[in-house]
């Protein structure tokens, strides 16, 4: 929803910042989101989805989220990320997603230092969705890091970022209660 918001803001509002246009498509998105996803589990069974099929939905939209989070956020804060990098973190954190969810406690055991897995009630293992991509999201940014510091010291590609892109004014601080505020409400009702 954020790309589509995006797409759509980027025609009208072209004499703002990168900065400013991607945050205002992120809050819109994330205002999106807060109604969503409790409409979805509501409704989404209503319309003949079983909770197994909205879970699988939810944990591939997070999958995507997480790991374009990190090329983004890297890409955008340390100028030494590269494409390569980009690309094989997407691959390595949707990879790793997939083994911590499906594979790990048959390889690594039940219990380790870095999660516990629970039984799933099918005569397996799992851990909690979470935690796995926690840990995906961790080992993804580690091996987008070391690919980047294997390149040039400044990728010539690398976003110019000024310090007034960040200023907070009131207003924006305001915004951002009311958001949190609603989100609490949100999960206070249906969870």
């Amino acid at each position: 929803m954020t790309f589509a918001w995006y797409g759509h803001l980027k025609k009208d509002l072209s004499n703002i910042s990168l900065i400013k246009l991607v945050l205002i498509s992120w809050g819109i998105a994330f205002f999106e989101y807060c109604f969503m996803v409790p409409a979805n589990n509501k409704y989404g069974t209503l319309e003949g989805y079983s909770p197994f099929q909205l879970k699988t939905i939810q944990e591939l939209i997070s999958l995507l989220v997480f790991f374009v989070f990190a090329m983004f956020f890297l890409g955008m804060f340390w100028k030494r990320t590269t494409g390569l990098a980009a690309v094989v973190g997407l691959l390595t954190g949707v990879s790793l997603c997939i083994f911590f969810n499906e594979f790990a406690p048959q390889v690594f055991g039940n219990e380790t230092f870095l999660y516990t897995a629970y039984p799933n009630g099918k005569g397996a293992y799992e851990i909690p969705f979470l935690i796995a991509m926690g840990i995906s999201f961790a080992l993804t940014v580690i091996v987008m890091a070391v690919i980047s510091l294997a390149g040039p010291k400044v990728s010539p590609n690398a976003f110019i970022l000024d310090k007034t892109m960040f200023k907070l004014r009131p207003s924006n601080i305001a915004l951002i209660v009311v958001v949190l505020l609603i989100l609490f409400a949100l999960y206070i009702k249906f969870w």
